[in-house]
C-alpha cells in the first residue's frame, strides 16, 4: 500500500468508528448536514454504508433530505437576490 492509500483507508476506518459511536448514542442527536456529507463521502468511495449501522434506505433518506434542503436554500437565496435587485 502506498502512503496515500493507507491514509485514505485509515481515515475511512476512523469515520466508520465515528458512525458506530454515534449510532450507539443515537439519543444524542445528529448534525444532519454533517451526517449527509460524511455518508455521501462513503458512498462516493463505494464503501458499504451498511457497515456504519445505517440501512441503505436510511442513507438514501438522509441524502435526499440534504439535497432537498440545499435546493430550498438555493431557491430562497435566488428569490432574495431577485427581490433585492428589483
Amino acid at each position: 500500500m502506498t502512503g496515500t492509500f493507507a491514509t485514505a483507508v485509515h481515515d475511512r476506518v476512523a469515520t466508520y468508528q465515528l458512525f458506530a459511536i454515534h449510532r450507539l448514542a443515537e439519543r444524542a442527536g445528529w448534525d444532519r448536514e454533517i451526517l449527509a456529507i460524511e455518508l455521501q463521502a462513503l458512498v462516493d468511495l463505494q464503501f458499504e454504508v451498511e457497515l456504519t449501522g445505517f440501512e441503505t434506505a436510511e442513507v438514501d433518506l438522509i441524502l435526499d433530505e440534504a439535497s432537498l434542503a440545499t435546493t430550498r436554500r438555493l431557491s430562497q437565496s435566488s428569490a432574495s437576490r431577485k427581490r433585492r435587485d428589483s
